[in-house]
């Protein structure tokens, strides 16, 4: 009788994956023994390699491409790496254990193997191919996608944006001047540009006065938004932002509040929205802390909510070398108008989900302003600044949500 592995990293939930490159969302995973390539270990872990474990039958790749084998990494004591090791032979090679299933699971915390520390299980499925020499994703569509994928330094493959503010949109701003002007560089082209605002929403350049960014960006003060040629989105969609919460060499902003919104106040999100009454503005939107909140066009009820499983925005440490200033923030709607939120920080995982009950989260995604909903002066994205906003026209899914905030990430922190 065959035996098997059997790997619960997480409970099964909404955003559960039967497929990941970076082992986000692939919460439970069985495998037989027998498809075990080969075993070996890092410090304080150990890497079982599987053949034929993959969801595809065949593919086709790209010279000095490859698919890179399924793995998962198990923790254990420093300097016990050997013992695990045994451990797993013996039991596989032996036809007398008391049962045909080696188990590792986190979620009741029991392990077939006593060596095995349950704090690292991780599952990793390949999706798409690896560079050899880089070691990097490849996220091309086809061959002939070389080019067009790459905007503004993020590759985007499959998934380009409908809508893309960034920094190099920025480039002809110099330092405190106002920005009139805003390109989108996704595929919807100029019909998206914008230009128009509301105040003087200002350049940062951090070649001139560091912020947290790397790159240029859009600075806020209460009152200061700009107006966007409307982005209409129905059903599933990806949205994405960074932003800077440090607005001085010794403040910042630790409240997430509203960033996006249309002229009615419908739309609104990623947070900072609680009605007094359901319905009525009033003197702006109360500042939260680590809570998510979204509403749609043609909705005016209380906005869904969440909370996000650890601090976002992270707190500002003035003076810290570890300090967060930099955030980056996925919004993912499903085709079953689930909300998923993905930070930059924790390995691009999801932080928060809105599990709707009826028509929570439906109607359309109306973007017509941006650093504020309706015309809010107050309590809305201010003393922030926001160096790139884009919105996809699909939902990525987990595992390419979870690429691109790191990714984003990447790019834009110091």
């Amino acid at each position: 009788m065959k035996k098997y592995f059997l790997f619960r990293k997480e409970e099964v939930s909404a955003f559960s994956v039967t497929a990941s490159d970076s082992g986000i969302g692939l919460s439970l995973l069985a495998v037989p023994t027998d498809s075990v390539s080969y075993i070996s270990s890092e410090l304080g872990k150990v890497k079982v390699v599987f053949n034929n474990v993959s969801i595809y039958e065949e593919v086709n790749l790209r010279d000095g491409e490859s698919l890179e084998k399924s793995y998962v990494f198990i923790g254990c004591e420093e300097g016990g790496e050997f013992d695990l090791v045994e451990s797993m032979i013996k039991f596989m090679t032996s036809e007398k254990t008391a049962s045909n299933v080696m188990r590792f699971d986190v979620v009741d915390g029991k392990s077939t193997l006593a060596q095995a520390a349950l704090d690292t299980v991780s599952p990793v499925i390949h999706r798409r191919p690896i560079n050899m020499q880089t070691g990097d994703t490849s996220t091309k569509a086809n061959r002939d996608a070389e080019d067009s994928a790459l905007i503004a330094g993020i590759d985007f493959g499959v998934n380009q944006p409908l809508v893309d503010y960034n920094h190099e949109g920025l480039a002809s701003v110099s330092d405190t001047h106002t920005i009139n002007s805003w390109d989108n560089a996704g595929s919807g082209g100029a019909t998206y540009d914008i230009s128009s605002n509301v105040g003087t929403p200002a350049c940062t350049d951090p070649s001139v006065a560091q912020r947290g960014l790397r790159t240029k960006a859009a600075f806020f003060v209460e009152g200061e938004h700009f107006i966007v040629p409307a982005i209409n989105v129905d059903g599933d969609y990806t949205l994405y932002m960074v932003f800077d919460t440090q607005y001085t060499a010794t403040l910042y902003n630790q409240y997430l509040l509203v960033a996006y919104g249309d002229a009615a106040g419908e739309t609104l999100g990623p947070n900072g929205v609680l009605f007094e009454d359901g319905t009525d503005i009033k003197g702006g939107p109360l500042q939260t802390l680590n809570t998510f909140q979204a509403r749609h066009s043609g909705q005016t009820g209380v906005p869904a909510s969440t909370s996000s499983s650890v601090d976002f925005p992270r707190k500002y440490k003035v003076g810290a070398t570890d300090a967060d200033s930099c955030h980056v923030l996925i919004v993912r709607r499903d085709s079953e108008g689930r909300m998923f939120y993905h930070s930059g920080f924790e390995s691009g995982g999801v932080i928060g989900a809105i599990k709707p009950l009826k028509d929570e989260t439906s109607g359309r995604l109306k973007i017509e302003r941006l650093g504020t909903a309706k015309d809010l002066a107050t309590n809305h994205f201010n003393k922030s600044s926001i160096a790139r906003f884009g919105v996809i026209e699909k939902d990525v899914g987990v595992d390419s949500a979870a690429q691109l905030a790191q990714d984003l990430f990447n790019l834009y922190n110091f």
